[in-house]
């Protein structure tokens, strides 16, 4: 399902991104900095670049046929990238139907994803939900590249909300 992306390109993507952006000013060491404010751009590029990536990723499993029964989804738990709790998975979901599910469940997910971190009032559940998809990615399938997308959550947040969190409740009642 994936011989056809590259989690090194993301890689690639999103460095060569935050090399043009200020990218610390937040959680980073130059956080204290003063001077013009930032342009958002590459913050842009790289919120743009993981909604395509999750809508894209949906789009192509909707338009695969062996999404759409469940087989794909389970010759993947069973695969070379495969723990334990994967094959526990495959041996716990005996029935096509519930494959059929599953899959039909995943692919809404990755589709609707997109549009949840967009919109304003459902960009906290969007985070919720795709900090969590990816970590249960990490537990059943030994993929770490799957927590890259994690990483370019920070652009979907507002910065009052970062900087609060960088300083902490107590500091803001001081």
């Amino acid at each position: 399902a994936v011989k056809q992306s590259s989690f090194d390109r993301l890689s690639a993507i999103y460095l060569l991104v935050l090399c043009f952006a200020d990218s610390g000013r937040a959680w980073g060491f130059d956080a204290a900095r003063t001077g013009p404010p930032p342009t958002v751009w590459a913050e842009r590029m790289i919120g743009a670049q993981t909604l395509l990536l999750y809508f894209g990723s949906g789009l192509w499993k909707l338009m695969n046929p062996a999404w759409h029964t469940g087989v794909l989804l389970q010759s993947n738990l069973q695969g070379m990238w495969a723990t334990p709790m994967a094959f526990g998975l495959v041996r716990a979901i005996p029935s096509a139907e519930m494959w059929t599910l599953a899959s039909w469940a995943i692919i809404a997910f990755e589709i609707s994803l997109a549009p949840l971190l967009v919109a304003k009032r459902t960009r906290a559940l969007g985070l919720l939900l795709g900090v969590g998809f990816h970590l249960f990615n990490c537990v059943v399938l030994v993929i770490p590249e799957f927590l890259i997308c994690i990483a370019a959550y920070p652009v979907f947040v507002e910065p009052e909300t970062l900087l609060f969190l960088r300083k902490g409740p107590v500091a803001l009642i001081a």
